[in-house]
This record gives C-alpha cells, sequence and structure tokens, in this order.
C-alpha cells in the first residue's frame, strides 16, 4: 500500500464535505487517504479491504515475532536435529528415505 502525495492528502473540510467521494476515491485506488487538520496530518483514511490485509499482515507478522527472536538470541537449530529429536521423543519407527 502506497500514499501518492500529490493525490492522497486532502483537508478536513473536503472529508466534512463530501465524504462519499474520499470513499470512493480510497475504493477505487486501493489507497489510503491522509486527512490534514490545519496542515497537519491527523488521521488516515482506509477501505475496508486494505484495512483487512494490513491487519492479516500485522496479525502474521506479530505471530512470527517468537520466531525472529529466537533467531537473534541463537535459540536454533537443524531441521534435521529437530526431526530426529521428535522421533525419538515419541519412540516413533521412522520411514527409510533415499537421501539420508
Amino acid at each position: 500500500m502506497s500514499i501518492n502525495l500529490a493525490e492522497d492528502i486532502y483537508p478536513i473540510s473536503d472529508l466534512r464535505n463530501s465524504p462519499e467521494k474520499l470513499l470512493e476515491k480510497t475504493r477505487e485506488t486501493g489507497r489510503p487517504l491522509v486527512i490534514t487538520v490545519e496542515g497537519r496530518s491527523q488521521a488516515v483514511l482506509v477501505d475496508t479491504e486494505s484495512y483487512q490485509r494490513l491487519v492479516q499482515a500485522f496479525n502474521v507478522a506479530r505471530a512470527l515475532l517468537p520466531a525472529e527472536q529466537d533467531i537473534e538470541h541463537g535459540r536454533v537449530k537443524p531441521a534435521r536435529t529437530s526431526f530426529a529429536e521428535f522421533w525419538d521423543e515419541r519412540q516413533l519407527q521412522r520411514k527409510a528415505n533415499s537421501d539420508s
């Protein structure tokens, strides 16, 4: 999602006077609109589809954070080791694998 600085910044008066026009623009372009008050950005208006994608992306990033922290702190091991431990801990029979 990007913002076009030449086209996507509107004063609060535009939102007050013609909200339908601004809502339609967000739906058509998929871009957020920056709403200003006295020349300073105060809010961002996004269409619901874009907002939903943002929320989903945020949730994925939040879910990955513990794994990223493990990598950062060196709490990792090779996948082959992890799978071997998994099978051994459960005393499960491993299928023969041609590439091992």
